[in-house]
């Protein structure tokens, strides 16, 4: 942060934001020692950096959350939910208090009710979206986007799996879980899971009548248990 923007928030008055910012970069620099996790940080940052909604879980990530006698940290949309061992460092967390309600039980997405299972390159697949002209922006994560996987015959949009993975990306192929083609893909790795809902493909078009570029997931399953 440069000197002219902290005097400025100091004449400002802004002491609590500039204490906030500047934790926020203490903490980032004490991660370039590790480059993925810093890229799981900001991917973290990241998630709510587009929201629509004033509801509070869909704001802020929630510590302590106990699904199948693991604890993590989750973070939700109405799309899709991440949730992660690692330290959330200076983000700040869901408070019920301050919402005025509790947050939703995330343990209820994590099902095994998978048609079929396995290890899929997510890595290999976001990059080779991105190699046709894919890059995370808010059309990507709402209703107006232009990328999308297909795996078996479900479709997903390359944002939210962009979203998701990279929160919980371990640098490894993630374990997939697919229930049809209107039921949650679950995947996981060994810092956390993931949940991403399909769409239903009505149009190769988007809103804007731009073509949807798809991209084969199927292509980047590397082991198939189911």
């Amino acid at each position: 942060m440069q000197n002219t923007q902290i005097l400025k928030m100091i004449e400002n008055g802004e002491i609590e934001e500039l204490k906030r910012i500047l934790r926020d970069e203490i903490y980032q620099n004490s991660l370039s020692r590790n480059p993925d996790v810093k890229s799981r940080y900001s991917a973290m940052k990241r998630f709510f950096k587009y929201v629509d909604s004033t509801f509070p879980a869909f704001n802020f990530p929630c510590e302590n959350v106990v699904v199948q006698g693991k604890t993590y940290t989750s973070f939700l949309n109405s799309y899709c939910f991440a949730l992660t061992t690692e330290s959330i460092g200076e983000i700040e967390p869901f408070d019920a208090k301050k919402a005025g309600s509790f947050y939703p039980k995330v343990s209820k997405y994590v099902g095994s009710d998978a048609l079929k299972s396995g290890k899929i390159d997510l890595s290999k697949a976001i990059a080779t979206a991105k190699a046709k002209g894919y890059s995370y922006k808010k059309d990507e994560v709402t209703d107006n986007w232009e990328y999308s996987f297909s795996l078996y015959d479900g479709f997903f949009k390359v944002g939210l799996v962009d979203k998701v993975f990279s929160i919980i990306d371990d640098g490894e192929p993630a374990e997939f879980y697919y229930a049809g083609p209107v039921s949650l893909l679950l995947i996981k790795t060994s810092i956390g899971i993931g949940g991403i809902l399909p769409f239903k493909k009505t149009s190769d078009y988007n809103k804007e009548g731009e073509e949807i570029t798809f991209v084969d997931a199927n292509e980047m399953i590397v082991t198939l248990w189911q």
